[in-house]
């Protein structure tokens, strides 16, 4: 008698056990966060993860070092000369011929001009390629952050594996022990005890290959973050976002401005149908004799090369084709991330679809549970059986808490096609 009441208040204790936590879990959008989220509650907000993992990031410090180029070609591209201004200095004399004293010394400065429109239109390549740069930035950012939405949900999903595993082994250990004294009383055969030790060990074995799942995303967190406790559910929950568009999609404005500076580049190249011309303007001081004095005159001089097809028809082609490939690259980008956000909104729908469906499949185990238990007790069910239904009605809790984060995934992946940042 002491062994079935205690055999009772165990399979209560599991029961009581599963239900609250499908009770914290009822609410997606706003509910309260599993058991596992009050182990590592975090003040840190979502934000602030990827802003820790932006600061830890090899791309960042690429994508900066981008933007600090960009903005230095922009400075460059407002100066006076078209490239930079060189010092002449030349000097001939007959000391190895007559010997006269005839003497000739000249120097000047030889400035580079630009042509006409070339200027504005170098100008206004720069500052399209300082605005790539800086679209380039927030894409790299971006693209960082879909990597921390992923390694959030993964690591819940992995916690609450293996808190189901735990449960799971602790609830069989002490069924183990309960078999094990009605085996002593004389209720049960030694082959249930034998079963309820194997059903056991198996549990072990799931928490174990659990627990490694586990350390494996804790790492990768830490390695990405540099975060030693992951967010809490409460932290790292996403609302849909409401935006209709992919417009502003840091990928598509990226593309949007690639096809941009290829065309300020095919005017500059128009604009640039010749090499720079320079101007030069110096001194010239000669000396005839000895015994004569010198005479200085002042030099001016313009150098205008000549604009041939065999250069001017190679960089046109060139600027002609990032055009059309740039061109062509927009396209397909927005047709790309159209069908991705698509797609993610679909994947949302059927998300919140399995959770509803999960969430009826572990009541109706849980029910059955209760149910085969009470057949158990009067004799009429085999502990194998009771096994099994304990088992399936563990799976199932297992797979609608982990549903939770799957739908929360959804939820992070739904906004990251929009482009919307955290």
């Amino acid at each position: 008698m002491r062994a079935s009441l205690a055999w009772h208040a165990s399979l209560r204790e599991f029961l009581m056990k599963s239900h609250i936590l499908m009770v914290m879990c009822l609410c997606l959008w706003g509910g309260v966060a599993p058991a596992q989220d009050k182990q590592h509650t975090s003040s840190v907000t979502l934000s602030q993860a990827v802003n820790s993992a932006w600061a830890r990031a090899v791309v960042a410090r690429e994508a900066t070092g981008q933007l600090t180029k960009a903005d230095a070609d922009k400075s460059a591209a407002q100066r006076l000369w078209a490239k930079s201004p060189s010092l002449e200095y030349s000097q001939r004399d007959n000391r190895f011929q007559a010997d006269t004293g005839l003497k000739e010394t000249e120097f000047g400065v030889v400035w580079p001009v630009w042509q006409w429109g070339q200027r504005g239109a170098q100008n206004t390549l720069a500052a399209s390629a300082l605005t790539k740069a800086d679209h380039n930035a927030q894409f790299v950012r971006f693209k960082l952050a879909a990597e921390v939405r992923e390694a959030i949900w993964m690591t819940k999903d992995a916690e609450v594996e293996y808190g189901e595993a735990v449960l799971l082994a602790e609830t069989l250990t002490r069924l183990a022990r309960d078999v094990d004294r009605r085996v002593s009383a004389g209720d049960l055969a030694r082959v249930d005890s034998l079963v309820s030790h194997a059903e056991r060990l198996a549990a072990l074995a799931l928490q174990s290959e659990a627990s490694q799942k586990l350390s494996a995303m804790l790492a990768r967190w830490q390695n990405l973050t540099g975060l030693r406790t992951p967010l809490s559910t409460e932290a790292a929950t996403e609302q849909p976002s409401a935006l209709k568009s992919v417009i502003a999609h840091p990928e598509l404005l990226l593309s949007i401005q690639s096809a941009d500076e290829a065309k300020k580049k095919l005017e500059l190249v128009e604009a640039s149908n010749r090499e720079a011309p320079e101007l030069k303007v110096g001194m010239r001081q000669e000396l005839a004799a000895r015994t004569q004095p010198g005479q200085s005159t002042l030099i001016v001089g313009f150098r205008l090369p000549l604009g041939t097809s065999d250069r001017n028809r190679p960089l046109l082609a060139a600027a002609l084709t990032d055009v059309e490939v740039s061109t062509t690259q927009e396209q397909r980008t927005q047709e790309r991330i159209e069908s991705e956000h698509e797609l993610a909104k679909q994947a949302l729908t059927f998300a919140q679809q399995q959770l509803q469906s999960a969430k009826e499949r572990a009541d109706l185990l849980n029910e059955r549970t209760a149910l085969i238990e009470k057949s158990f007790k009067a004799g009429e069910t085999s502990l194998p059986d009771y096994l099994r239904a304990v088992s399936l009605s563990s799976q199932a809790q297992t797979a609608y808490l982990r549903q939770i984060s799957k739908t929360y995934l959804a939820t992070a992946r739904f906004n990251q096609s929009l482009g919307v940042m955290p």
